[in-house]
This record gives structure tokens, C-alpha cells and sequence, in this order.
């Protein structure tokens, strides 16, 4: 499941991630779109459904890279109404290629989701713990996203996207049985390219990110409320008990 997360370290972050995608995966982002502190680009601590989340995704004409914001909560092209996105924050990897309401996104517009770590809730406390992980400071989930236009002609145009999840294993499942999909950055190529036939392979991007390489610390309750935002959302909590 990933309901909540942060992405709070970011300039330097990007920078480093822009290098990564040009000058070893051969992938240029297109001038322009780098967000920074002027282009409205801050700290977020507390990211929720329906909210903006920065992402990176492949234009459908030119396919350049670049970052955009969706709005998270995807709403299908054939959808009347937009609440429906409210419904479809998370994509199960098991049934993505299925589903009506996923499965073209998944063919044609996978997406890259930036954060540096999710937040979940211990089932029988109800502790907050941040989930993140130290080998990659920020990390990409992989996201699908959609462009919907108001089919009444009112001219409400929206892009969205939901995050792709998969199950969860060992001190993870204890917490939740579902987690976001993570991917290593030598998967990034691979997740943007939308040739029909590299779906065979995108499959199997679909894994858990393997849990010795993530970590857990407790952080303070004033995260439960989605309208709290702020480095307070990060700070430490009280450990309830193991997981391990």
C-alpha cells in the first residue's frame, strides 16, 4: 500500500538524478523541465491522494523525458467523472494488465514517481514509521498516468497517475501486505520505453524491493492528519514494540 509519502531532500537530489538519466541511462530530460524553488518546487512532508506529485514521464509525441506534476489519483480516459481517480490511487501489479481502468496506462504511460521515502502504519499500534531506503536517498516508484478531458465539453483537462504496488514480504508484511513497486535506477530505461514489445520484460520490474535494503523509524502521530505538513511529520516517534 502507499497512501502517504515525502520527498523533502530535492535540489541536490535532482540534480544528481538529471545526471544519472542523461549521462549514464542515455535518456535526456527535456530543456525546460527541471523543477526548482522558482518554478513552485518545495519541501513536501505529507503528500496524500488528490494532491500534485512530481513525476517523470515520457511525452506521447516527441517521447522526451521530463518532469511534470499529476494529480495523484488516476482518472481513465473513458471516465465521466474525475472523483473516479479518488478510487484509483494504487494499481496491483497482479491484475494491472486486467483491469479497465489500469491497463492501457500500464501499455502506454508509465511513469516515474519521486519521493524519498512512504509512510505506514503499524496494524496493531497504529505507530507511523517512515520506510526508506538508505542505498538510494531518492528513489523512483513506478507510476502510471493519464490524460482525461471532460467528455461534456466543459473543458476540464487533468493528468493523473496512481502508483503501482506489489506484495509485501518479511518485516514489511508485518506492517502492511502491500507495498509500493521500487525500482533501481538501471530500470528506469526499461519502465519509460513503451514498445509493445518490452511489455514481456516490464513485468517483470514488478517485484518487492528486496527488505534488508530498507529501513523503518518511527516518527510522531502529528502525521496521521493529511492537512499537517512540515518537517514535524519526520520527527521522532515512540518505537511500540518489534517487527522483526
Amino acid at each position: 500500500m502507499c497512501g502517504r509519502y515525502f520527498l523533502n531532500l530535492i535540489e541536490q537530489q535532482l540534480a544528481d538524478f538529471v545526471e544519472y538519466m542523461s549521462d549514464m541511462m542515455k535518456l535526456p530530460l527535456a530543456q525546460g523541465h527541471l523543477p526548482g524553488p522558482g518554478a513552485g518546487m518545495e519541501p513536501r512532508y505529507n503528500i496524500a491522494p488528490s494532491q500534485p506529485v512530481l513525476a517523470v514521464i515520457s511525452d506521447e509525441s516527441t517521447h522526451a523525458k521530463k518532469f511534470t506534476y499529476l494529480n495523484w489519483g488516476l482518472i481513465p480516459r473513458w471516465a465521466k467523472d474525475p472523483a473516479i481517480g479518488n478510487k484509483l490511487i494504487n494499481a496491483r501489479s497482479e491484475t494491472v494488465t486486467e483491469k479497465p481502468s489500469f491497463k492501457d496506462a500500464y501499455r502506454y504511460r508509465r511513469c516515474l514517481i519521486l519521493a524519498n521515502g512512504y509512510y505506514e502504519w503499524d496494524q496493531r499500534t497504529r505507530q507511523p514509521y517512515a520506510i526508506t531506503v538508505p542505498d538510494m536517498p531518492m528513489f523512483a516508484m513506478a507510476g502510471l498516468w493519464e490524460y482525461w478531458s471532460d467528455p461534456s465539453g466543459g473543458g476540464s483537462e487533468i493528468a493523473s497517475c496512481a502508483i503501482m504496488t506489489t506484495q509485501s514480504q518479511d518485516w514489511m508484511h508485518d506492517m502492511h501486505q502491500r507495498m509500493p513497486v521500487i525500482l533501481t535506477p538501471d530500470s528506469y530505461r526499461l519502465w519509460l520505453n513503451h514498445d509493445h514489445e518490452v511489455l514481456p520484460l516490464v513485468g517483470t520490474l514488478l517485484e518487492p524491493y528486496p527488505s534488508d535494503l530498507m529501513a523503518k523509524r518511527a516518527v510522531s502521530p502529528y502525521v496521521n492528519r493529511v492537512g499537517n505538513e512540515g518537517p514535524r511529520c519526520l520527527d521522532d516517534g515512540e518505537e511500540q514494540g518489534t517487527l522483526f
